[in-house]
């Protein structure tokens, strides 16, 4: 049996990047009063609604040997302001544009002052993460908001892959006091996470030790301590398709990728258990999901263990943990899912 949990992110990470209440501002400077017909608006992005907390975020490179072998990040607001027109349609050529970065991750939201004329607008937010000292595009490809798009070869293991959308609709309109009108734009994840942990390191060793030395000897317990569990390789291929382009004007997955697959290796292995890797996918509203396969290859790339076709459910903003004796098992087959959602899923894989 095995068994699938989904909890919302706090609950499962550790609370080290917290939505803090300080807020970004931007621009620096004071703002001018706004022009006549115009009006001045505060807008706040606002990450408190999708999550109280990020997740620990974590980076798992294959070959990394130390600290320095990690990349680093700062976090990236872009804001695009579309007016509708005389159709009473929303423009498709944003009236302004702006992107902007900030070196800090430990909390993530932004104020900023727009001076606007009256009129209906609508308000889309994207935060990512970039490369230090830069805004261009890093893990997305952010040129269409109609188009999101994942950049390049797929990255897995990278929770700074994760990212936030906003839009708000809202007419804009002077007031006699000429005051600024406040606005919020709530930020929620587009992306749903998954991760894979395996129970069975110590029954590994035992096969590695039997199957794969020959059984050696004496002192075997000190021979399963000296095996380095880090230098197996995993391998994560998505069956089928993988969500690969988001709509933010639908908010919707709106494109796929085929033959996607991204390497892994063992960590936080103690007490018989180990994370094998984890990803994020684009999702919509409700229930979603991937199939994936999952093995475990030896240093010269033979295929030891594995199991084809998990199929992995899927909930925005939520993560996926999934559990079972991966090292050890050596057969596809299918995986049999509970469809009524209740937080848990058992499954059985025959």
């Amino acid at each position: 049996m095995r068994l699938f949990s989904i909890y919302p992110f706090f609950m499962i990470l550790l609370s080290l990047f917290l939505f803090a209440c300080d807020v970004h501002e931007w621009p620096d400077e004071t703002p001018e009063p706004p022009k006549p017909g115009h009006v001045s608006v505060e807008l706040r992005l606002d990450f408190t609604s999708d999550r109280a907390e990020l997740p620990d975020y974590k980076t798992i490179v294959v070959g990394a040997t130390r600290a320095a072998d990690l990349p680093s990040y700062e976090t990236r607001y872009q804001v695009r302001v579309f007016r509708m027109g005389a159709d009473s349609l929303f423009e498709t050529v944003p009236c302004q544009t702006l992107s902007f970065s900030h070196a800090e991750i430990e909390s993530l939201g932004y104020r900023m002052t727009l001076d606007l004329p009256e009129g209906d607008y609508r308000f889309m937010a994207w935060a990512d993460f970039v490369e230090p000292g830069g805004k261009s595009d890093l893990f997305y490809d952010t040129e269409d908001f109609a188009s999101i798009e994942l950049r390049g070869e797929h990255v897995g293991n990278n929770d700074f892959r994760d990212a936030f959308r906003g839009v708000l609709e809202t007419g804009l309109y002077t007031s006699t006091d000429g005051g600024r009108q406040k606005l919020t734009v709530s930020m929620c994840r587009p992306l749903a996470k998954f991760r894979f942990v395996t129970t069975d390191v110590e029954e590994f060793k035992e096969y590695y030790l039997r199957s794969i030395l020959q059984n050696a000897i004496p002192g075997k317990d000190e021979l399963k301590d000296a095996i380095d569990m880090t230098k197996f390789r995993i391998v994560f291929l998505y069956d089928g398709f993988m969500p690969s382009t988001y709509n933010m004007h639908t908010d919707r997955p709106v494109d796929v990728r085929t033959g996607v697959s991204f390497p892994s290796v063992l960590t936080d292995i103690k007490d018989g258990e180990a994370i094998m890797g984890f990803d994020y996918v684009i999702v919509g509203e409700g229930d979603a999901g991937v199939s994936v396969t999952v093995a475990c290859h030896d240093e010269n790339g033979k295929r030891l263990s594995g199991i084809d076709g998990i199929k992995v459910p899927l909930q925005r903003g939520r993560l996926t943990t999934v559990r079972g004796n991966f090292l050890t098992t050596r057969s596809s087959g299918n995986v049999q899912i509970d469809s009524s959602f209740d937080g848990k899923f058992d499954i059985e894989i025959k």
